[in-house]
C-alpha cells in the first residue's frame, strides 16, 4: 500500500508519495539544524523524533515534473 500526502503549493497540486505516516502534529518550529540537500529545509526534534522539513517549491522544481504553476512537463 503506498500513501500520498496531498497539498496545494504556490497554487498548484503536490503530492508525496510515503512509506507510511507515523504522526501528525502541530509544532511550534524551532529549527536544529539548516538543510544542506535541495529540498530539505531542516531538521528538527518532534515528539522525540527526528524530522526533516521539506522545501516543496524546490522538491517540485527539482523532480521536473512541474515547470510552472498548472504546467507540467
Amino acid at each position: 500500500v503506498q500513501v500520498v500526502v496531498a497539498t496545494t503549493e504556490a497554487g498548484a497540486a503536490v503530492g508525496l508519495v510515503v512509506d507510511e505516516i507515523v504522526d501528525i502534529t502541530q509544532v511550534h518550529l524551532a529549527l536544529r539544524s539548516v538543510g544542506t540537500e535541495p529540498g530539505v529545509v531542516g531538521s528538527m526534534v518532534v515528539q522525540g523524533r527526528v524530522s526533516d522539513l521539506l522545501d516543496l517549491d524546490a522538491l517540485a522544481s527539482c523532480s521536473g515534473v512541474v515547470t510552472e504553476v498548472g504546467r507540467v512537463a
